[in-house]
């Protein structure tokens, strides 16, 4: 069974045309038959035109700030997951995002990069499947000691749950391969079978126009990749959404009564 995967961050722009740019995101959902997106800097308008939309499909997490008094706010950002598989649970995580030394502190507020990061995480249940977890989630972009801390945190959170189920991850991490914490990042999950996926091609174009892979996908390591790369974002972003194809054999669903006649009759 084929199942696709992708992550993109959508661009939190005041001044772009939000319906006219959620319809192109419309369109990749559809056209490139999407299964599950991660997304990140998703705001309020922009995610109820996408709900209007694709009926087919349904939204999971939490905005930053609330959905309350805030909910109009300009950086009340979600990392909410869009799914078109059935999920039997769903929570967001709040991750560390205060520096922890005066200096840090003061950068980041300078650097307007002082919002709280949140973790989206889902549980698929599929007749096909089987349960899947998946986490979706998009790192502070400008203090480096903070980024080390939510990769921490993150991986703490996964291997958690992962021991559950098999495990994917998207999002927008502000960091690329090179970065020494990132490498030991993907080591870990490595070595508790969830592989990042190679994508060949930059991700985003920064404003001075450096080229960069900072969007990064992983997924259980024994799963078949059959394509992955990045998909024409018709300029709507500053960031390319990135895939995966992948073919997962079919989980053959029993009955208990079926497997309390297995088990009696000792039968393999």
């Amino acid at each position: 069974m084929k199942l696709k995967i992708a992550s993109f961050n959508i661009k939190n722009d005041e001044k772009a045309n939000k319906e006219k740019n959620a319809n192109i995101l419309i369109n990749i959902i559809k056209k490139e038959k999407i299964d599950i997106l991660g997304t990140q800097e998703l705001t309020k308008e922009y995610e109820e035109t996408l709900k209007k939309k694709l009926p087919d499909y349904k939204f999971y997490g939490k905005y930053r700030y609330g959905n309350g008094i805030f909910s109009k706010f300009k950086y009340n950002e979600n990392n909410i997951i869009i799914t078109n598989k059935k999920v039997r649970f769903n929570k967001t995580i709040w991750l560390p995002w205060l520096a922890n030394n005066f200096k840090d502190l003061k950068n980041s507020i300078i650097k307007k990069s002082i919002t709280p990061r949140i973790v989206t995480m889902i549980t698929i249940s599929d007749k096909d499947l089987g349960k899947i977890i998946v986490f979706n989630t998009h790192l502070d972009y400008k203090i480096h000691s903070i980024k080390k801390r939510q990769l921490e945190k993150l991986e703490k959170i996964i291997f958690k749950y992962k021991k559950r189920y098999p495990t994917i991850l998207t999002g927008d991490f502000n960091m690329n391969e090179e970065d020494l914490d990132f490498k030991k990042f993907v080591l870990n999950l490595e070595e508790k079978g969830i592989k990042k996926i190679k994508i060949r091609n930059n991700t985003y174009i920064s404003p001075n126009g450096k080229k960069n892979t900072i969007d990064h996908i992983f997924i259980p390591s024994n799963w078949k990749i059959i394509e992955s790369g990045v998909i024409d974002n018709e300029n709507i972003s500053d960031h390319r959404p990135i895939y995966v194809l992948i073919d997962i054999e079919k989980k053959i669903q029993e009955n208990k009564y079926a497997q309390i006649i297995r088990k009696a009759f000792k039968i393999k």
